[in-house]
């Protein structure tokens, strides 16, 4: 009988600091949950300030750029009709997979460009050409699920 009891002890004991033990990592749990919201969040302000100014440009079909990206990207310039004393101040240019991604010195520069592109229809060998900001993966997200709203109103 004493045996049993002793047993009976041990193991309640035993559950208890399991429990102890169960709610200490719970908290840590939660805790680590939300750093890792708050880090996810200074990630995302990071990367759209990283992308502040660059523009993308899209419907370019493949090789119309010839061997050099940045004079393509000047010629733009003339086909915007922007102010032929400014210099755009292209840090680099370069064709991703579907679109062209240029990083201006300026995002004054971005604005007047992107500005001048939608008021204006673009071609670049017939096909219409596509100016936009380039905007971080998760909020290109957050845009397609806001885009029914602003059909709507």
């Amino acid at each position: 009988m004493e045996e049993t009891a002793r047993r009976v002890e041990d193991l309640e004991r035993s559950t208890a600091e399991s429990e102890r033990w169960d709610i200490g990592v719970k908290d840590t749990l939660l805790q680590l949950l939300r750093n890792q919201k708050t880090l996810q969040s200074k990630l995302s302000d990071l990367e759209g300030r990283s992308r502040r100014n660059i523009i993308r440009i899209y419907g370019v079909s493949e090789n119309v750029e010839d061997s050099s990206m940045p004079r393509f990207i000047e010629n733009i310039e003339d086909l915007l009709e922007l102010n032929q004393g400014d210099d755009l101040g292209i840090e680099r240019a370069h064709r991703a997979p579907r679109s062209i991604v240029v990083w201006l010195l300026q995002f004054t520069t971005k604005e007047k460009i992107l500005h001048a592109a939608w008021k204006k229809k673009i071609l670049a060998e017939e096909e219409r050409v596509y100016f936009d900001h380039d905007y971080a993966e998760e909020v290109q997200q957050k845009r397609k699920e806001c885009a029914p709203v602003k059909r709507a109103g």
